[in-house]
Protein backbone atom coordinates (compact mmCIF):
# COMPACT_ATOMS: atom_id res chain seq x y z
CA UNK A 1 0.00 0.00 0.00
CA UNK A 2 1.59 3.55 -0.84
CA UNK A 3 1.93 6.38 1.99
CA UNK A 4 4.65 7.60 3.72
CA UNK A 5 7.64 5.15 4.22
CA UNK A 6 7.72 3.94 7.93
CA UNK A 7 11.07 4.19 10.09
CA UNK A 8 12.72 1.22 8.96
CA UNK A 9 12.91 2.57 5.36
CA UNK A 10 13.90 6.14 6.29
CA UNK A 11 16.79 4.22 8.22
CA UNK A 12 17.87 2.27 5.04
CA UNK A 13 17.43 5.50 3.21
CA UNK A 14 19.59 7.48 5.73
CA UNK A 15 22.28 4.69 5.52
CA UNK A 16 22.58 4.74 1.55
CA UNK A 17 22.57 8.40 1.43
CA UNK A 18 24.74 9.06 4.33
CA UNK A 19 27.93 7.57 3.30
CA UNK A 20 30.53 9.16 1.75
CA UNK A 21 33.28 7.57 -0.25
CA UNK A 22 34.90 6.13 2.88
CA UNK A 23 31.82 4.29 3.49
CA UNK A 24 31.33 5.93 6.90
CA UNK A 25 28.39 7.82 8.42
CA UNK A 26 27.93 11.38 8.99
CA UNK A 27 29.87 12.56 11.98
CA UNK A 28 27.10 15.98 12.45
CA UNK A 29 23.18 15.84 13.07
CA UNK A 30 22.91 18.49 10.48
CA UNK A 31 24.41 15.65 8.04
CA UNK A 32 22.15 13.22 9.54
CA UNK A 33 19.08 15.46 8.92
CA UNK A 34 19.98 16.61 5.70
CA UNK A 35 19.60 12.73 4.64
CA UNK A 36 16.62 12.18 5.57
CA UNK A 37 15.86 15.39 4.05
CA UNK A 38 14.48 17.36 7.67
CA UNK A 39 15.39 20.46 7.76
CA UNK A 40 16.60 21.78 11.20
CA UNK A 41 14.10 24.13 12.82
CA UNK A 42 15.35 27.81 13.06
CA UNK A 43 13.45 28.62 16.17
CA UNK A 44 14.95 26.01 18.24
CA UNK A 45 18.23 27.12 17.12
CA UNK A 46 17.52 30.46 18.33
CA UNK A 47 16.21 29.43 21.84
CA UNK A 48 20.06 27.39 21.99
CA UNK A 49 21.38 30.52 20.71
CA UNK A 50 19.93 32.66 23.66
CA UNK A 51 20.08 29.63 26.26
CA UNK A 52 23.98 29.88 25.40
CA UNK A 53 23.78 33.64 25.48
CA UNK A 54 22.50 33.79 28.83
CA UNK A 55 24.66 31.04 30.54
CA UNK A 56 27.79 33.15 29.10
CA UNK A 57 26.11 37.16 30.06
CA UNK A 58 23.84 36.62 32.87
CA UNK A 59 26.89 35.50 35.97
CA UNK A 60 28.76 39.09 34.74
CA UNK A 61 25.75 41.13 34.89
CA UNK A 62 25.92 43.92 37.76
CA UNK A 63 25.87 47.54 38.33
CA UNK A 64 26.86 49.85 41.23
CA UNK A 65 23.26 52.32 40.46
CA UNK A 66 21.26 49.94 42.61
CA UNK A 67 21.56 49.21 46.39
CA UNK A 68 21.10 45.31 45.29
CA UNK A 69 23.79 45.85 42.96
CA UNK A 70 24.07 41.93 41.72
CA UNK A 71 20.98 39.90 42.26
CA UNK A 72 18.64 42.56 40.53
CA UNK A 73 20.12 42.95 36.97
CA UNK A 74 21.40 38.88 36.53
CA UNK A 75 17.84 38.61 37.82
CA UNK A 76 16.22 40.68 35.00
CA UNK A 77 18.13 39.53 32.53
CA UNK A 78 18.06 35.68 32.65
CA UNK A 79 13.75 36.71 33.09
CA UNK A 80 14.44 38.67 29.87
CA UNK A 81 16.43 36.08 27.72
CA UNK A 82 13.76 32.76 29.43
CA UNK A 83 10.99 34.87 27.84
CA UNK A 84 12.80 35.35 23.97
CA UNK A 85 13.87 31.29 24.37
CA UNK A 86 10.66 30.23 25.42
CA UNK A 87 8.87 32.62 22.27
CA UNK A 88 11.53 31.03 19.83
CA UNK A 89 10.29 27.32 21.13
CA UNK A 90 6.59 28.23 20.16
CA UNK A 91 7.26 29.19 17.32
CA UNK A 92 9.24 26.34 16.44
CA UNK A 93 7.94 24.29 13.76
CA UNK A 94 9.78 21.32 14.59
CA UNK A 95 7.25 18.78 16.33
CA UNK A 96 9.14 16.02 16.29
CA UNK A 97 9.38 14.18 19.71
CA UNK A 98 12.35 12.49 20.89
CA UNK A 99 12.25 9.18 22.95
CA UNK A 100 12.20 10.03 26.22
CA UNK A 101 13.71 7.13 28.21
CA UNK A 102 12.27 6.23 31.54
CA UNK A 103 15.04 7.79 33.73
CA UNK A 104 14.46 10.94 32.41
CA UNK A 105 11.06 10.75 32.34
CA UNK A 106 11.31 10.19 35.97
CA UNK A 107 13.52 13.42 36.43
CA UNK A 108 11.08 15.69 35.02
CA UNK A 109 8.19 14.42 36.72
CA UNK A 110 10.43 14.69 40.07
CA UNK A 111 11.25 18.34 39.18
CA UNK A 112 6.90 19.14 37.91
CA UNK A 113 6.09 17.57 41.91
CA UNK A 114 8.98 19.64 43.41
CA UNK A 115 7.60 22.73 42.51
CA UNK A 116 4.12 21.93 43.06
CA UNK A 117 4.57 21.41 46.39
CA UNK A 118 6.72 24.92 46.59
CA UNK A 119 3.62 27.03 45.53
CA UNK A 120 1.47 24.89 47.95
CA UNK A 121 4.09 25.93 50.53
CA UNK A 122 3.64 29.71 49.26
CA UNK A 123 0.29 29.62 49.50
CA UNK A 124 0.11 28.57 53.15
CA UNK A 125 3.02 30.56 54.04
CA UNK A 126 3.32 32.99 56.91
CA UNK A 127 4.50 35.49 54.68
CA UNK A 128 3.42 35.21 51.15
CA UNK A 129 5.28 38.44 49.23
CA UNK A 130 8.24 37.19 51.39
CA UNK A 131 7.96 33.42 49.88
CA UNK A 132 7.31 34.57 46.42
CA UNK A 133 10.26 37.37 46.15
CA UNK A 134 12.63 35.79 48.63
CA UNK A 135 14.83 37.59 51.57
CA UNK A 136 16.41 40.76 50.16
CA UNK A 137 19.72 40.15 48.77
CA UNK A 138 19.03 36.59 48.55
CA UNK A 139 15.95 35.92 46.40
CA UNK A 140 15.35 31.94 46.75
CA UNK A 141 11.70 32.34 46.80
CA UNK A 142 9.26 30.79 44.30
CA UNK A 143 9.87 33.24 42.01
CA UNK A 144 13.15 32.65 41.36
CA UNK A 145 12.79 28.80 41.91
CA UNK A 146 9.96 29.18 38.77
CA UNK A 147 13.02 30.67 36.71
CA UNK A 148 15.45 27.77 37.29
CA UNK A 149 12.50 24.61 36.33
CA UNK A 150 11.55 26.86 33.27
CA UNK A 151 14.72 27.07 31.76
CA UNK A 152 15.70 23.39 33.08
CA UNK A 153 12.45 22.91 30.63
CA UNK A 154 13.43 25.00 27.94
CA UNK A 155 17.13 23.34 27.40
CA UNK A 156 15.06 20.08 27.70
CA UNK A 157 13.40 21.35 24.44
CA UNK A 158 16.27 23.42 22.68
CA UNK A 159 19.38 21.19 22.56
CA UNK A 160 19.09 17.60 21.50
CA UNK A 161 22.71 16.69 20.19
CA UNK A 162 25.77 16.60 21.67
CA UNK A 163 26.83 19.26 19.55
CA UNK A 164 24.87 21.64 21.06
CA UNK A 165 25.21 20.84 24.40
CA UNK A 166 29.13 20.90 23.97
CA UNK A 167 28.58 24.73 22.82
CA UNK A 168 26.58 25.69 25.83
CA UNK A 169 29.38 23.84 28.20
CA UNK A 170 31.37 26.09 26.26
CA UNK A 171 28.98 29.39 26.42
CA UNK A 172 29.16 28.70 30.69
CA UNK A 173 32.60 28.05 31.03
CA UNK A 174 33.77 31.11 28.78
CA UNK A 175 31.40 33.23 31.31
CA UNK A 176 32.52 31.79 34.21
CA UNK A 177 36.07 32.46 33.08
CA UNK A 178 35.63 36.22 32.83
CA UNK A 179 34.18 35.54 36.26
CA UNK A 180 37.07 33.93 37.80
CA UNK A 181 39.58 36.39 36.02
CA UNK A 182 38.14 39.38 37.65
CA UNK A 183 38.40 37.74 40.82
CA UNK A 184 41.83 37.45 40.50
CA UNK A 185 42.03 40.83 39.21
CA UNK A 186 40.84 42.00 42.68
CA UNK A 187 43.36 40.15 44.49
CA UNK A 188 46.00 41.01 42.94
CA UNK A 189 44.79 44.81 43.29
CA UNK A 190 44.12 45.94 39.76
CA UNK A 191 39.71 46.17 39.75
CA UNK A 192 39.06 49.35 38.21
CA UNK A 193 35.16 49.70 39.44
CA UNK A 194 35.55 48.66 43.57
CA UNK A 195 39.64 49.59 43.43
CA UNK A 196 40.57 47.43 45.89
CA UNK A 197 37.26 46.79 47.88
CA UNK A 198 37.35 43.55 49.59
CA UNK A 199 35.82 42.42 52.63
CA UNK A 200 38.07 40.58 55.11
CA UNK A 201 40.48 40.29 51.78
CA UNK A 202 38.02 37.86 50.13
CA UNK A 203 37.61 38.14 46.32
CA UNK A 204 33.47 38.17 45.39
CA UNK A 205 33.83 39.12 41.24
CA UNK A 206 30.67 39.66 39.59
CA UNK A 207 28.73 37.49 42.60
CA UNK A 208 28.44 39.81 44.84
CA UNK A 209 29.52 37.89 47.80
CA UNK A 210 32.80 35.39 48.47
CA UNK A 211 30.95 31.87 49.55
CA UNK A 212 28.19 32.93 46.40
CA UNK A 213 31.07 33.22 43.96
CA UNK A 214 33.06 29.62 45.63
CA UNK A 215 29.64 27.98 45.35
CA UNK A 216 29.18 29.00 41.42
CA UNK A 217 33.10 28.55 41.04
CA UNK A 218 32.40 24.91 42.17
CA UNK A 219 30.15 24.18 38.68
CA UNK A 220 32.61 26.00 36.39
CA UNK A 221 35.44 24.42 37.53
CA UNK A 222 33.20 20.57 36.75
CA UNK A 223 32.27 22.33 33.18
CA UNK A 224 35.90 23.32 32.66
CA UNK A 225 36.96 19.76 32.91
CA UNK A 226 33.95 18.15 30.86
CA UNK A 227 34.47 20.64 27.78
CA UNK A 228 38.42 19.77 28.01
CA UNK A 229 37.80 15.84 27.93
CA UNK A 230 34.50 16.58 25.10
CA UNK A 231 37.42 18.74 23.12
CA UNK A 232 39.57 17.62 20.59
CA UNK A 233 41.07 19.83 19.09
CA UNK A 234 44.75 21.03 20.96
CA UNK A 235 43.86 24.63 21.34
CA UNK A 236 40.56 24.23 22.59
CA UNK A 237 41.56 21.43 25.33
CA UNK A 238 44.02 24.02 26.61
CA UNK A 239 41.92 27.13 26.76
CA UNK A 240 39.44 24.97 28.90
CA UNK A 241 42.22 23.88 31.01
CA UNK A 242 43.31 27.81 31.35
CA UNK A 243 40.20 28.68 32.41
CA UNK A 244 39.72 25.95 34.85
CA UNK A 245 42.84 26.91 36.66
CA UNK A 246 41.77 30.20 36.69
CA UNK A 247 38.52 28.90 38.29
CA UNK A 248 40.17 27.32 40.62
CA UNK A 249 42.80 30.27 41.72
CA UNK A 250 39.55 32.51 42.37
CA UNK A 251 38.16 29.81 44.22
CA UNK A 252 41.00 29.69 46.49
CA UNK A 253 40.84 33.64 47.00
CA UNK A 254 37.45 33.83 48.05
CA UNK A 255 38.74 32.14 51.30
CA UNK A 256 35.55 30.49 51.91
CA UNK A 257 35.82 26.84 54.10
CA UNK A 258 32.67 25.68 52.88
CA UNK A 259 33.94 25.69 49.32
CA UNK A 260 37.12 24.55 49.78
CA UNK A 261 35.68 21.64 51.84
CA UNK A 262 33.08 20.78 48.81
CA UNK A 263 36.18 20.53 46.54
CA UNK A 264 37.65 18.53 48.27
CA UNK A 265 35.18 16.19 48.70
CA UNK A 266 34.21 16.20 44.89
CA UNK A 267 37.64 15.77 44.54
CA UNK A 268 37.29 12.56 46.48
CA UNK A 269 34.68 11.41 45.07
CA UNK A 270 36.12 11.61 41.26
CA UNK A 271 39.31 9.38 43.01
CA UNK A 272 36.76 6.83 44.43
CA UNK A 273 34.65 6.86 40.68
CA UNK A 274 38.05 6.21 39.29
CA UNK A 275 39.27 3.47 41.14
CA UNK A 276 36.16 1.69 40.63
CA UNK A 277 37.18 1.46 37.14
CA UNK A 278 39.99 -0.39 37.81
CA UNK A 279 41.05 -3.91 38.87
CA UNK A 280 39.44 -5.20 42.28
CA UNK A 281 43.69 -5.78 42.89
CA UNK A 282 44.75 -2.47 41.78
CA UNK A 283 41.77 -0.97 43.95
CA UNK A 284 42.85 -2.92 47.27
CA UNK A 285 46.81 -1.63 46.85
CA UNK A 286 45.23 2.27 46.21
CA UNK A 287 42.83 1.88 49.25
CA UNK A 288 45.94 0.66 51.32
CA UNK A 289 48.36 2.84 50.39
CA UNK A 290 45.74 5.70 51.05
CA UNK A 291 45.15 4.32 54.62
CA UNK A 292 48.59 3.89 54.91
CA UNK A 293 49.30 7.86 54.19
CA UNK A 294 46.51 8.60 56.12
CA UNK A 295 47.06 7.26 59.48
CA UNK A 296 50.65 8.27 58.63
CA UNK A 297 50.37 11.82 58.26
CA UNK A 298 48.03 11.65 61.47
CA UNK A 299 50.46 9.73 63.61
CA UNK A 300 52.98 12.45 63.09
CA UNK A 301 52.76 15.95 65.05
CA UNK A 302 55.02 17.73 62.25
CA UNK A 303 52.11 16.40 59.88
CA UNK A 304 49.20 17.45 61.68
CA UNK A 305 50.90 20.85 62.42
CA UNK A 306 51.60 21.17 58.45
CA UNK A 307 48.48 20.41 57.41
CA UNK A 308 46.65 22.32 60.46
CA UNK A 309 49.27 25.61 59.22
CA UNK A 310 48.32 24.77 55.49
CA UNK A 311 44.15 25.25 56.42
CA UNK A 312 44.85 28.23 58.42
CA UNK A 313 46.36 30.28 55.54
CA UNK A 314 43.86 29.39 52.50
CA UNK A 315 41.01 30.39 54.86
CA UNK A 316 42.38 33.25 57.48
CA UNK A 317 40.63 36.49 56.57
CA UNK A 318 41.96 40.19 57.44
CA UNK A 319 41.55 40.86 60.98
CA UNK A 320 41.18 36.98 61.89
CA UNK A 321 43.85 36.69 64.50
CA UNK A 322 44.22 32.54 65.86
CA UNK A 323 41.31 30.95 64.03
CA UNK A 324 39.15 32.61 66.13
CA UNK A 325 36.50 33.35 62.79
CA UNK A 326 36.90 29.91 62.36
CA UNK A 327 35.72 28.40 65.35
CA UNK A 328 33.04 31.58 65.47
CA UNK A 329 31.95 30.00 62.11
CA UNK A 330 31.50 26.36 63.17
CA UNK A 331 29.13 27.74 66.61
CA UNK A 332 27.33 29.52 63.90
CA UNK A 333 26.70 27.25 61.19
CA UNK A 334 25.45 24.45 64.45
CA UNK A 335 23.09 27.01 65.74
CA UNK A 336 21.39 27.82 62.46
CA UNK A 337 21.43 24.24 61.60
CA UNK A 338 19.59 23.55 65.45
CA UNK A 339 16.99 26.26 65.17
CA UNK A 340 16.08 24.79 61.52
CA UNK A 341 15.87 21.56 63.01
CA UNK A 342 13.32 23.05 65.45
CA UNK A 343 11.14 25.01 63.07
CA UNK A 344 10.91 21.87 60.58
CA UNK A 345 9.99 19.92 64.15
CA UNK A 346 7.01 22.34 64.85
CA UNK A 347 5.82 22.57 60.92
CA UNK A 348 6.77 19.43 59.31
CA UNK A 349 3.75 19.30 56.97
CA UNK A 350 4.33 22.72 54.61
CA UNK A 351 7.07 24.05 56.42
CA UNK A 352 6.62 28.11 57.41
CA UNK A 353 6.90 29.24 53.50
CA UNK A 354 9.98 29.36 51.25
CA UNK A 355 12.58 32.13 52.49
CA UNK A 356 10.84 33.03 55.70
CA UNK A 357 13.43 31.36 57.74
CA UNK A 358 14.82 35.17 58.62
CA UNK A 359 11.35 36.30 60.12
CA UNK A 360 11.31 32.54 62.22
CA UNK A 361 14.53 32.65 63.79
CA UNK A 362 14.16 35.97 66.02
CA UNK A 363 11.64 33.80 68.37
CA UNK A 364 13.06 30.20 67.43
CA UNK A 365 16.61 31.22 68.90
CA UNK A 366 15.23 32.14 71.89
CA UNK A 367 13.78 28.52 72.42
CA UNK A 368 17.17 26.90 70.92
CA UNK A 369 19.55 29.01 71.84
CA UNK A 370 21.51 30.21 75.58
CA UNK A 371 20.69 34.01 75.99
CA UNK A 372 24.63 34.59 74.87
CA UNK A 373 23.81 33.45 71.77
CA UNK A 374 20.85 35.14 71.40
CA UNK A 375 22.17 38.58 71.80
CA UNK A 376 24.88 37.82 69.45
CA UNK A 377 22.38 36.98 66.81
CA UNK A 378 20.25 40.05 67.41
CA UNK A 379 22.58 42.06 66.04
CA UNK A 380 21.68 41.49 62.08
CA UNK A 381 19.43 39.60 60.73
CA UNK A 382 20.03 35.86 59.85
CA UNK A 383 19.18 34.82 55.87
CA UNK A 384 19.43 31.12 56.06
CA UNK A 385 20.03 28.03 57.83
CA UNK A 386 22.73 27.57 55.65
CA UNK A 387 22.64 24.37 54.00
CA UNK A 388 20.46 23.88 51.08
CA UNK A 389 18.44 20.67 52.75
CA UNK A 390 17.19 22.55 55.96
CA UNK A 391 16.57 25.70 53.70
CA UNK A 392 14.09 23.42 51.87
CA UNK A 393 12.73 21.40 54.95
CA UNK A 394 11.98 25.22 56.51
CA UNK A 395 10.79 26.47 53.73
CA UNK A 396 8.15 23.83 52.24
CA UNK A 397 8.58 20.76 55.25
CA UNK A 398 9.38 17.27 55.03
CA UNK A 399 7.32 17.35 51.85
CA UNK A 400 9.81 19.72 50.28
CA UNK A 401 12.67 18.07 51.21
CA UNK A 402 11.80 14.69 50.06
CA UNK A 403 11.05 15.85 46.83
CA UNK A 404 14.69 18.00 46.10
CA UNK A 405 15.97 14.51 47.31
CA UNK A 406 13.91 12.95 45.09
CA UNK A 407 15.41 15.17 42.49
CA UNK A 408 18.12 14.41 43.89
CA UNK A 409 17.95 10.60 43.15
CA UNK A 410 16.06 10.58 39.70
CA UNK A 411 18.57 12.62 37.84
CA UNK A 412 21.80 11.09 39.64
CA UNK A 413 20.25 7.52 38.38
CA UNK A 414 19.63 8.53 35.11
CA UNK A 415 23.43 9.79 34.51
CA UNK A 416 24.26 6.92 36.47
CA UNK A 417 22.65 4.66 33.84
CA UNK A 418 23.90 6.25 31.20
CA UNK A 419 27.65 6.18 32.23
CA UNK A 420 27.65 1.98 32.86
CA UNK A 421 25.20 1.61 30.07
CA UNK A 422 25.79 4.20 27.53
CA UNK A 423 25.33 1.87 24.41
CA UNK A 424 28.51 2.22 23.81
CA UNK A 425 28.65 6.27 23.07
CA UNK A 426 31.49 7.94 25.11
CA UNK A 427 30.15 11.50 24.42
CA UNK A 428 26.74 10.52 26.29
CA UNK A 429 29.21 8.90 29.02
CA UNK A 430 31.56 11.90 29.61
CA UNK A 431 28.28 14.36 29.09
CA UNK A 432 26.71 12.14 32.04
CA UNK A 433 29.85 12.22 34.23
CA UNK A 434 29.90 15.96 34.01
CA UNK A 435 26.04 16.37 34.60
CA UNK A 436 26.29 13.89 38.05
CA UNK A 437 29.51 16.11 39.21
CA UNK A 438 27.75 19.36 38.39
CA UNK A 439 25.13 18.26 40.23
CA UNK A 440 27.06 16.88 43.58
CA UNK A 441 29.07 19.91 43.53
CA UNK A 442 25.93 22.16 43.54
CA UNK A 443 24.95 20.23 46.62
CA UNK A 444 28.33 20.29 48.37
CA UNK A 445 28.91 23.76 47.58
CA UNK A 446 25.72 24.91 49.18
CA UNK A 447 25.77 22.72 52.20
CA UNK A 448 27.47 25.00 54.29
CA UNK A 449 26.30 28.31 52.47
CA UNK A 450 22.99 30.08 51.67
CA UNK A 451 21.80 29.30 48.04
CA UNK A 452 22.10 31.59 46.04
CA UNK A 453 20.75 32.51 42.45
CA UNK A 454 23.60 32.95 40.35
CA UNK A 455 25.43 29.63 41.05
CA UNK A 456 21.57 27.41 41.69
CA UNK A 457 20.24 28.82 37.80
CA UNK A 458 23.26 27.50 36.36
CA UNK A 459 22.98 24.31 37.84
CA UNK A 460 19.36 23.85 36.77
CA UNK A 461 19.95 24.96 33.34
CA UNK A 462 23.10 22.85 32.84
CA UNK A 463 21.26 19.83 34.38
CA UNK A 464 18.40 20.54 31.84
CA UNK A 465 21.32 20.28 28.79
CA UNK A 466 22.74 17.52 30.35
CA UNK A 467 19.60 15.17 30.84
CA UNK A 468 18.27 16.30 27.47
CA UNK A 469 21.81 15.50 25.73
CA UNK A 470 21.50 12.05 27.83
CA UNK A 471 18.36 10.75 26.88
CA UNK A 472 17.81 8.62 23.98
CA UNK A 473 19.48 8.42 21.04
CA UNK A 474 19.27 12.31 20.52
CA UNK A 475 21.05 12.73 17.54
CA UNK A 476 24.05 11.06 16.10
CA UNK A 477 26.64 10.03 18.97
CA UNK A 478 29.82 9.40 16.57
CA UNK A 479 32.05 12.58 16.11
CA UNK A 480 33.31 15.56 18.04
CA UNK A 481 32.95 19.12 17.26
CA UNK A 482 35.59 20.43 15.58
CA UNK A 483 35.58 23.72 13.43
CA UNK A 484 33.46 26.81 14.10
CA UNK A 485 30.66 26.62 17.05
CA UNK A 486 27.49 27.21 15.51
CA UNK A 487 24.10 26.82 17.08
CA UNK A 488 22.29 24.64 15.13
CA UNK A 489 24.28 24.99 12.10
CA UNK A 490 23.64 28.99 12.23
CA UNK A 491 24.90 31.25 14.05
CA UNK A 492 28.07 31.10 15.98
CA UNK A 493 28.43 31.39 19.46
CA UNK A 494 31.87 31.47 20.78
CA UNK A 495 35.00 30.93 18.57
CA UNK A 496 36.75 27.48 19.08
Amino acid sequence: MSGAPDGSDAIVRFRAAGRDASGTLPETEADHRAAEGIRPSRSLAVGALVVGSAALFVPLAFTRRLQDAFFLPKFCLAWGLLGVASFAVLLSDDRTKPAVTPTARLVDIAVGVHLAINVIATAASTDRRLSIFGERLQHEGLLSLVLYVAFYAVSRRVFRSPSTAHRLLVCALAGGWIVAAYGVAQRIDADPIWHGFLPEGRVFSTIGQPNALAAYLLTIVVVGIGVCSLTRSRTGRMAAIAATATGLASLLFTKSRGGLVAFAALVLVASALAILQLRRRQQWVIVLCGLFLVAGAGALPQSRDGLRDTWTKLTARAGDTGGANAGLSAQNHADLWRVAAAIVRSHPLHGTGPETFPDQFPSWSRVVLSPERVAYFDQFRVESPHNIFLHEAVGAGVPGLLTLLGVIAATLRHFAVVATRGDGDVRRRRFALVGGFVLIGHLLGNSFMSPEVTGSWLAWLLLGVLVAVTDGPNGPSRGVLTGPLRCGGSSPIVPP
